[in-house]
């Protein structure tokens, strides 16, 4: 069974160029595969979720 290339904040699709940095920032450099990351807040600045790699956006509504 072949691997797939591992995930990181520079090839992850969906991100911003803040959020790439922010996250790099906060999380280094790691595989995103394996990662989930859900209501992350960096310098008061909101990542979108990320599970297994992929980025989830949805609309988040206030309490």
């Amino acid at each position: 069974m072949r691997e797939s290339k591992p995930i990181s904040w520079g090839t992850i699709s969906g991100l911003s160029d803040r959020e790439r940095q922010l996250g790099k920032f906060m999380f280094g450099d790691v595989d995103l595969r394996g990662l989930t990351l859900v209501d992350v807040t960096v310098n008061g600045e909101l990542l979108p979720d990320i599970v297994h790699g992929e980025v989830r956006r949805f609309e988040r509504r206030a309490s």
